[in-house]
């Protein structure tokens, strides 16, 4: 099935609900405190870029999702779920961004998308299925349907940089929006988004 963004949320960004005192203190707030105060405040910058900060620091940066609408068809009726897709290693999440804020002006800390939108609506469509099935006692299995609406977004992590031990450079990275750590996969996405960056550099030069 073909897909393409919406134009009139294409490149919007999330404005994260956790605010950087509440990430520090949530990342690791007695770490601060024993090797200085972040020097990072709200607003974020350059990602890839951390050759002139003192360690450990904080930073704001977010990483690319395909926001999609997909319909549930049930036996009685039919309703619209909400999904995102990771756009640069297809993690799936089922959401709710009804009343969230938007920044319109891109902030730099932001990443490209890795995936197109038809991988993005495969994934939902597969993964959004999978889901409904490891839900117990449903009565019957609703069908997924089409996909209402596609469109790229940039949804905000908090990146914590330190050093674990002499010479060996660590992150830990907490949802913007939800406040929960990120896990193993997340970790990875940002990795590879950090290396597309060095890779354009190399590239240029």
């Amino acid at each position: 099935m073909s897909c393409s963004t919406s134009s009139s949320d294409t490149d919007r960004f999330l404005e994260p609900v956790v605010t950087a005192t509440v990430a520090r203190e949530r990342l690791g707030r007695r770490a601060f405190e024993r090797f200085g105060r972040s020097r990072r405040s709200d607003s974020g910058s350059s990602a890839g870029n951390s050759g002139d900060r003192r360690l450990p620091f904080l930073e704001l940066v977010w990483l690319p999702h395909y926001r999609l609408t997909v319909e549930l068809e049930g036996k009685h009726r039919t309703a619209p779920v909400e999904v995102l897709v990771g756009a640069i290693d297809g993690h799936f999440a089922l959401v709710d961004l009804a009343r969230v804020q938007w920044r319109r002006a891109p902030p730099t800390s932001a990443f490209e998308a890795h995936l197109g939108p038809d991988e993005a609506v495969a994934t939902a469509r597969e993964r959004l299925l999978r889901t409904i099935l490891q839900v117990p006692g449903l009565p019957s299995r609703p069908h997924v349907g089409q996909v209402l609406a596609t469109s790229l977004i940039h949804y905000p992590f908090w990146v914590w940089y330190y050093q674990r031990r002499r010479g060996i450079l660590d992150f830990k990275m907490l949802d913007g929006m939800t406040g929960s750590a990120a896990g193993a996969r997340l970790k990875v996405a940002f990795l590879q988004a950090l290396q597309s960056v060095e890779d354009d550099a190399d590239r240029r030069r």
